[in-house]
């Protein structure tokens, strides 16, 4: 088989394409494929899918491709472009790579599956690619994949938001609790960002949904009101129980000062044993904290409210 045929079949190239030459640099660890079409043919227009004459080529453009054992492999080629009678010239797209893509989609493949074992440095590094490209691929996936998602809202939904950089830059988050999948993402925690959730269903789909998880933010708390006021809003345990946890210390350092003004220092060096779940007290302080639980403290009943709220 010759090195052109070698590379036709390698590189899925069919009719009307085919392998015109191919290069390979071992000192780079280099190989490159030059691709031509046959010729005569007519083009499907890129917008409507009806055929015309061949106008003329453009610029000659290349595509990093899947590695050839441990050569850097390369597609180069000249696309036609089609005299189309209603939409004019028009550029034919490859048809192994994204239109816009300087990456195959063999390639493009890979790199997907890189970033979903690391992140986008690790992906750059062992896929030898620059930070423009891993982006493009990863936002051509998403791209791909919100077209082919279906147009619902879900029953249950999850709403949070993201710190993702300094000086408190936030992302909102929108997540189908069901199905464990992010349905939404969108700059910054106001009211509006939700509502550009919302706004994009009508009412009736709206009424679908049954309840939202959120924490106590009250931007999302007005724009789920607004939208959803039939959903049921359930505040995140976690949020519930740091409330309930500083409401506890709160009534410590008030009972502390009364106490101190009668000479009582019951409640001195104890703020962090009352912030304490009940099994995370220090072993040698839980006879301490025992007995400090048996005296009608206002501290103590508030610290047992806090331990019957974590269970539920």
């Amino acid at each position: 088989m010759e090195d052109k045929e070698l590379y036709a079949a390698l590189l899925g190239i069919k009719h009307p394409w085919r392998v015109d030459k191919v290069k390979l640099d071992l000192p780079k660890n280099r190989i490159d494929v030059w691709v031509t079409e046959i010729q005569g043919l007519n083009w499907k227009c890129p917008v409507c899918g009806q055929g015309g004459p061949l106008y003329d080529h453009g610029q000659e453009r290349s595509w990093r491709h899947l590695d050839t054992c441990q050569c850097q492999s390369f597609i180069h080629g000249r696309m036609p472009r089609v005299n189309c009678s209603v939409h004019g010239v028009q550029q034919v797209p490859a048809p192994w790579a994204e239109p816009g893509s300087r990456l195959t989609l063999a390639f493009e493949r890979r790199m997907i599956d890189t970033l979903k074992e690391c992140d986008i440095t690790g992906a750059r590094r062992l896929l030898d690619s620059g930070w423009k490209e891993v982006w493009g691929a990863l936002e051509r996936a998403v791209k791909r994949g919100l077209k082919r998602k279906e147009r619902r809202i879900p029953a249950y939904l999850s709403i949070d938001e993201k710190s993702f950089a300094k000086r408190h830059k936030y992302e909102t988050l929108v997540c189908d609790l069901k199905n464990g999948t992010v349905e939404f993402v969108v700059d910054e925690r106001s009211q509006e960002s939700l509502e550009a959730y919302y706004g994009q269903f009508e009412e009736e789909e709206c009424r679908a949904v049954k309840a939202v998880a959120m924490d106590m933010w009250d931007p999302y708390i007005a724009a789920t009101r607004d939208y959803l006021p039939q959903a049921d809003i359930v505040f995140d345990r976690f949020h519930v129980v740091r409330l309930v946890t500083e409401a506890v210390d709160k009534v410590r350092r008030q009972e502390h000062k009364v106490l101190k003004e009668q000479d009582d220092e019951t409640l001195k060096n104890t703020r962090y044993l009352w912030l304490a779940n009940e099994e995370n007290i220090p072993d040698w302080r839980r006879e301490e904290f025992a007995e400090l639980r048996q005296i009608n403290l206002k501290t103590s009943r508030a610290w047992a409210l806090k331990e019957s709220l974590r269970p539920f």
